[in-house]
């Protein structure tokens, strides 16, 4: 390492310097964070502990960074009026579309579980599973600032897909909007996102949030040789009937 040229890691907003540190007695060995408890981190001098700190910040963030979300942030879209539509659109797919390579039933989302994303979390114990619970309570008071407690009416209408080859498409999904045309939902979800990843719980992937409410999904089947088969191009003339609720 080039102790005159640090390398800088970033950390919740703020830039630190990684200097390299001679211990004794010291061993570095694999922890399971899965069992991690809040550490007490003591010394004799705040420069040592505030470099503990970060060190252990770091080995968390690397860590959570390389696990598989345990948990999800969303907004349900399973109103009694969407579903209808969703099982009409997925009739009118199996009618149309099921003798097209890729096109059957097991890979549409179960109705009752029709959700709008908004972001994916890692919590590594019960200690993170009650305090994101604490900040999803505090998120009332977001979305009642952005609402003017007034009650949003959104709207599901139409369907893109997340690939830029319409012959490999392995998710499709429903586009999600407010009534009036306005942005709140994505400012909602923006600032959902946003109260998440300063409180360390979540890591921010995206400038803004994608608006998205999964239909279809290969994920959902697999062949028999185990690997996901995409959803013919053919769906792109389908159409999801406009809903509202």
């Amino acid at each position: 390492m080039d102790i005159l040229r640090p390398a800088l890691i970033n950390i919740k907003g703020r830039v630190y310097r990684k200097n390299f540190v001679q211990e004794d007695n010291y061993e570095e060995e694999e922890e399971d964070f899965s069992y991690m408890r809040p550490p007490v981190i003591t010394g004799f001098h705040k420069a040592a502990v505030s470099s503990a700190v970060t060190r252990v910040e770091v080995l968390v963030e690397s860590f959570r960074k390389k696990q598989p979300f345990t948990h999800f942030l969303s907004f349900p879209l399973n109103h009694p009026q969407v579903q209808e539509g969703f099982l009409k659109f997925k009739e009118e797919v199996l009618q149309q579309c099921s003798k097209d390579h890729g096109v059957e039933e097991s890979i549409f989302q179960n109705p009752a579980k029709l959700h709008l994303t908004i972001g994916t979390l890692a919590l590594l114990n019960d200690m993170e599973v009650r305090k994101a619970c604490e900040h999803l309570e505090e998120c009332e008071n977001i979305i009642r600032d952005i609402t003017e407690g007034k009650p949003l009416q959104l709207e599901v209408t139409g369907i893109e897909y997340m690939n830029d080859d319409p012959a490999m498409v392995d998710v499709l999904y429903a586009k999600v909007g407010v009534q009036d045309g306005s942005n709140k939902l994505q400012v909602i979800a923006d600032r959902l996102v946003e109260h998440f990843v300063s409180a360390g719980l979540m890591v921010r992937e995206w400038d803004r949030v994608k608006l998205h409410g999964t239909v279809m999904n290969t994920r959902y089947r697999k062949d028999h040789t185990g690997r996901a088969q995409p959803i013919n191009d053919k769906l792109n003339s389908s159409s999801f009937q406009k809903q509202s609720y």
